[in-house]
C-alpha cells in the first residue's frame, strides 16, 4: 500500500503513506476554511475602521492560511496542487502590510463615529504613501506570478500533464490573481479598472469553472461557498467605490460592511461546500494516478 501511494503525487523522498497524506488534506481543508472566515471578519472590522478587532483577526487569519499553506506542500509535492496556497498567502500577507498602514498612519476624508484611526494619533501621509507604494507593487506580483507559472508549467511538463496542470492554476488561482488586481489598481486610484478586475473576480466565481474528461472546461456553476466569495467580493467593490468615488461617505461604508458581514455568515454555513470543493480539485489534479482512490478520502 505504502509503495501505492508514491509516485507523482508525493516526492520520492517522501515518507507519508496515503492515511496521513489524508489527514494532512482534511486538516488543510479545516485551516483553509477558518483562515477565509477570519480574514472576511477582519476586513468587515477594516472597512469599519476598528483595528482592535481587525489585527487580531488578520493575524489569525495569517496563521491558519500559512498552515493551510504547509499541510498542502506536505501532502503532495505537485506544484499545482499547492500553488493556489501560496498565492493566497501571498496575497493576505500584502493586504495585512496594506491595512496595518492605513490604521497607523491614514483617516478618512469622512471620520467615523467611533474615530479609532489613525493609531498613532496623526496622520503621516508620507509614511503611508510610501508603504501603499510598496503594497501595490506586492499586489500587481501576485496576478504576474500566476501568469508566469502558468506559461512555465506549460513549457516545462509533457503535454497531458502541462495541460491538465496549467487548467488547475488558472481554475483554482484565477479568483485570487483578479482579486489582487484589483486591489493594485484601487492602492494605485484606478477605480474603473479595480471595478473591472472586481466584476471580473466574481464572474469566474459564479462560472465555477472545472476540466470535463475531454480536457476541456465546463461550467458547473457556483455553490454557497462560491456566493459566499461573490458577496465578499461585492463588497469590496462597494467599499472601492466608497473610497475611491464616494470620498469615504459612512452609508457606503456602512454597506459595504454590511455586505461582508453577509458573506462571513453564508461562508460560515458552508464548511461542507468547501470541503467537497477540494475533493473535487483532488480529483481534478491527480484522477490519473492510482493513488487517485486511496487518498480521496471516501
Amino acid at each position: 500500500m505504502l509503495e501505492a501511494s508514491r509516485g507523482p503525487l508525493l516526492s520520492e523522498e517522501s515518507t507519508f503513506n496515503s492515511e496521513i497524506a489524508v489527514q494532512r488534506r482534511n486538516r488543510s481543508t479545516w485551516a483553509l476554511f477558518c483562515g477565509e472566515a477570519s480574514w472576511i471578519g477582519c476586513e468587515a472590522g477594516w472597512i469599519l475602521l476598528v483595528p482592535q478587532l481587525s489585527i487580531p483577526l488578520g493575524a489569525l487569519a495569517f496563521v491558519f492560511l500559512f498552515w493551510a499553506m504547509l499541510l498542502d506542500i506536505q501532502c503532495s509535492r505537485r506544484f499545482e496542487w499547492w500553488f493556489p496556497s501560496v498565492l493566497e498567502v501571498l496575497w493576505l500577507s500584502v493586504n495585512l502590510v496594506w491595512m496595518y498602514a492605513e490604521f497607523a498612519w491614514d483617516s478618512p476624508d469622512e471620520q467615523t463615529p467611533w474615530a479609532l484611526t489613525p493609531l498613532f494619533g496623526q496622520e503621516d501621509d508620507s509614511t503611508y504613501n510610501r508603504v501603499q507604494t510598496l503594497c501595490m507593487l506586492g499586489f500587481f506580483c501576485v496576478p504576474g506570478t500566476w501568469l508566469l507559472s502558468t506559461g512555465v508549467l506549460c513549457l516545462a511538463r509533457s503535454q497531458t500533464t502541462s495541460s491538465r496542470g496549467a487548467r488547475a492554476i488558472v481554475i483554482q488561482a484565477g479568483h485570487i490573481a483578479l482579486w489582487a488586481l484589483m486591489d493594485a489598481a484601487w492602492a494605485c486610484g484606478l477605480m474603473w479598472l479595480a471595478v473591472t478586475a472586481g466584476v471580473a473576480t466574481m464572474v469566474m466565481l459564479a462560472m465555477n469553472l472545472e476540466p470535463d474528461s475531454g480536457g476541456g472546461l465546463i461550467c458547473s456553476g457556483a455553490d454557497r461557498a462560491d456566493i459566499a466569495w461573490i458577496i465578499w467580493t461585492a463588497s469590496n467593490l462597494v467599499w472601492v467605490l466608497c473610497e475611491l468615488g464616494c470620498d469615504d461617505s459612512l452609508p457606503v461604508r456602512y454597506a459595504a460592511s454590511m455586505l461582508g458581514l453577509i458573506s462571513l455568515l453564508l461562508l460560515l454555513g458552508s464548511y461542507q461546500q468547501v470541503r467537497d470543493q477540494e475533493k473535487s480539485r483532488f480529483s481534478q489534479l491527480f484522477r490519473d494516478e492510482r493513488v487517485v482512490t486511496s487518498l480521496s478520502g471516501e
